[in-house]
């Protein structure tokens, strides 16, 4: 970016090219000293990096500006966990300056150069935690200013609930984000449960019944060659087909209740049945359909 010329006139003295006349009345001794003043300005505003030009020769005394020189931005992950080890995994982060938006990977205890970016570009910084990983801190170190110990300046940006900072790129050097992790606790058990085909098949457990009714066909609901209603199916007496189909009836009502853990599916209830109506082996599925059912039944019975 190109920046404006600033001026400072003032008149030749004794034909010296660039330098200001003295002033010989009290109205011109303080626009001397607000000329002055306004040079200071002017050319501390620059950086120390960038030089200025001087126009020399008679007439106005002219200094131009050169552009700000860019600043450079470091991403670092700091993992400060003293009880569980910082992860192997690159830590997710999502960098956006003045609209436009990168994802970036960096290591924990490691940092990233992200460039350098004209003076004034508005960046946010956004870390993506994956489930198992809080943040602690952001932090923001000076380039230039030193603390009375020599150290630079830290200032903490963001909210600590909040894994994103915004901020206008300045004189700074990096961004901190300090990380812990925790021991993700497992889930609880499930306690399963079943109700046997007994259950199912008496006439006070037919409001129970969720989702089909005792007169759906057993052959519509399970895709399967075979008579009967569901109410005759969980009935069926005998081993082999009746077997299965006695207890895959009730595998299924378990799975359509509301108040029945089941650990099957209302999906693997029907492939099995048509697995084992496909290969004739029908006592794979009906032993591990039988012991589900037999896990107890939690309906509420109290209905009855």
């Amino acid at each position: 970016m190109e920046m404006a010329q600033g001026e400072i006139r003032g008149r030749a003295a004794g034909g010296l090219p660039g330098h200001l006349a003295l002033p010989t009345t009290p109205q011109e001794t303080d626009l001397r000293r607000i000329s002055a003043l306004g040079a200071i300005v002017l050319l501390a505003a620059c950086s120390a990096d960038s030089p200025t030009s001087v126009q020399e020769g008679p007439g106005p005394l002219a200094v131009a500006f050169a552009p700000l020189d860019p600043v450079p931005v470091t991403l670092c992950k700091s993992w400060v966990d003293a009880v569980n080890p910082a992860p192997a995994n690159p830590f997710a982060f999502t960098v956006t300056v003045d609209g436009g938006s990168s994802p970036v990977a960096v290591l924990a205890d490691e940092c990233v150069e992200l460039g350098s970016f004209a003076p004034g570009s508005e960046m946010t910084i956004t870390e993506n935690l994956e489930p198992g990983y809080e943040l602690e801190a952001i932090w923001r170190l000076s380039r230039t200013a030193l603390d009375a110990d020599g150290f630079p300046v830290t200032e903490i940006l963001g909210n600590p609930d909040t894994p994103s900072t915004t901020f206008v790129v300045a004189d700074f050097s990096r961004i901190f984000f300090k990380n812990s992790g925790f021991e993700t606790p497992p889930p609880p058990p499930v306690d399963f449960a079943g109700c046997t085909p007994g259950f199912w098949r008496q006439s006070q457990h037919f409001p129970y019944w969720t989702g089909y009714a005792p007169t759906d066909l057993f052959s519509d609901v399970f895709g399967v060659d075979r008579d009967g209603t569901l109410l005759d199916n969980v009935w069926a007496r005998g081993g082999g087909a009746g077997a299965l189909a006695r207890h895959a009836v009730a595998a299924l009502l378990n799975a359509g209740s509301p108040e029945v853990e089941d650990p099957y599916t209302t999906a693997q209830i029907i492939a099995a049945v048509q697995g084992a109506f496909a290969s004739g082996d029908f006592e794979g599925a009906k032993d591990g359909f039988e012991a589900a059912n037999e896990l107890g039944c939690t309906v509420d019975k109290s209905r009855d």
